[in-house]
């Protein structure tokens, strides 16, 4: 067979629309697939880069201490979501990310 067949994601259509801008789509593809060049994943590929995340220097960069536990970010996305979602705001990544 040529052609595979994949299942469709639940969070595809919230990504993948009609006026959508590409740039964006493209950046939570790729987040959602865990496919961010986070320090995590670039320390399988050179052991001597430091994993330490920029932005607070507290614990390793992953997807989920970026976008969710640095306390940085977490200041950023509070700013930003919480008059957006109101009631619904929440800084739960598995609860986002579901």
């Amino acid at each position: 067979m040529i052609h595979k067949e994949y299942i469709l994601q639940d969070w595809s259509k919230c990504v993948l629309f009609k006026h959508a801008t590409p740039k964006y789509s493209f950046h939570i593809w790729t987040a959602m697939l865990d496919r961010l060049s986070t320090c995590d994943r670039m320390l399988k590929w050179n052991p001597a880069i430091d994993p330490v995340c920029v932005l607070c220097k507290e614990e390793v960069e992953t997807k989920n201490h970026m976008f969710f536990s640095c306390a940085y970010t977490s200041q950023v996305w509070q700013k930003l979501m919480r008059g957006l979602l109101c009631v619904r705001y929440t800084e739960v990544g598995e609860i986002l990310l579901s």
